[in-house]
């Protein structure tokens, strides 16, 4: 009678460290990322023009007429929304700024900042359009500059916030 012998195996080797995996392509400014940079680097020439037009109310008297209590278009809410919505634009366009700058650094606060800058984009915009409605009555809600505006912060938060949350390239890139 013959046996047959197993063969000989070597014991099992521990693996003190394992090199983490890496997915090629999806870190870097790349992809996707390009839209956001170059949404980003508009934005705040964007909001500066719009910064140009309300700065042009105080030059050009209409904030004088709507501030002085003694003209017929003596509006003191309006008075008073004005100057708010050139400062807090002003706001936004150093915001906007300092995003690019995470951006271009790729800051780990780069995500975060992102979707609260956006969302408190949009909800400036709506707010503003309701202030100004109330100080205004006659005038619609939403007229078409402030309905384009909307729309497209509205679409950029739609598109951009799930990305910032969800994409592992923005997972991959923003880490400094």
């Amino acid at each position: 009678m013959s046996t047959v012998q197993a063969p000989i195996q070597a014991p099992p080797q521990q693996v003190f460290y394992k090199a983490p995996q890496k997915n090629v392509g999806a870190e870097g400014l790349g992809g996707w990322l390009i839209l956001v940079g170059i949404g980003l680097i508009i934005s705040p020439i964007r909001i500066a023009a719009i910064e140009f037009t309300i700065l042009g109310l105080f030059f050009d008297g209409t904030w004088s007429a709507i501030s002085n209590s003694t003209s017929e278009f003596y509006n003191p809410m309006l008075a008073a929304i004005i100057p708010l919505e050139f400062v807090l634009n002003l706001a936004f366009v150093f915001g906007f700024i300092f995003l690019i700058y995470l951006f271009f650094t790729k800051s780990d606060i780069f995500p975060r900042w992102f979707i609260t800058i956006y969302a408190a984009n949009l909800a400036f915009i709506f707010l503003d359009a309701v202030v100004v409605k109330v100080a205004v009555p006659d005038q619609p809600l939403l007229d078409p500059e402030t309905t384009k505006e909307f729309a497209r912060s509205l679409v950029a938060c739609a598109v951009w916030i799930p990305y910032m949350l969800k994409s592992k390239r923005v997972e991959a890139t923003f880490v400094n």
